[in-house]
């Protein structure tokens, strides 16, 4: 609903816009072109009637949510035994222990630490090959 409303004010602003460049574009024919009467060109084109209904966005209707699942939920005994335990190759490259979306499984690792800046003159320097190669020239 909320990008619904966002993209809804951007398709005024956009509208606005179109209508602008059109009114200027002839306002810009009227003063490079020979015309008698200029007032009555100009004011031709601020009431010039400009379609916009091709920036105009039809949302539609938000599709009902499917309230049942034919799947086996992730880590599930069913689950594990259709994507991995049912497969020729598990006995030979059994599968590390399943946690579910949002836990942690035993034995996760930690995620990398971003590097740590090091100043060499007035660089810096992220990689540690190039911190060894500019601290060993």
């Amino acid at each position: 609903e909320t990008r619904r409303k966002t993209v809804s004010e951007g398709e005024h602003v956009r509208q606005h816009i179109y209508k602008s460049a059109v009114q200027m574009a002839c306002f810009i024919d009227v003063l490079v072109n020979d015309t008698t009467d200029k007032r009555e060109a100009l004011q031709t084109c601020k009431e010039l009637p400009i379609d916009v209904s091709h920036l105009e966005i039809s949302f539609g209707l938000v599709p009902e949510v499917a309230v049942t699942c034919s799947q086996a939920q992730p880590c599930s005994e069913k689950w594990l035994s259709d994507e991995y335990g049912a497969k020729a190759w598990h006995s030979r490259a059994p599968t590390a222990a399943c946690a579910a979306c949002g836990t942690k499984a035993a034995g996760t690792l930690p995620p990398t630490p971003a590097p740590t800046p090091i100043s060499v003159g007035v660089a810096t320097v992220y990689s540690t090959h190039a911190a060894f190669m500019a601290l060993n020239k």
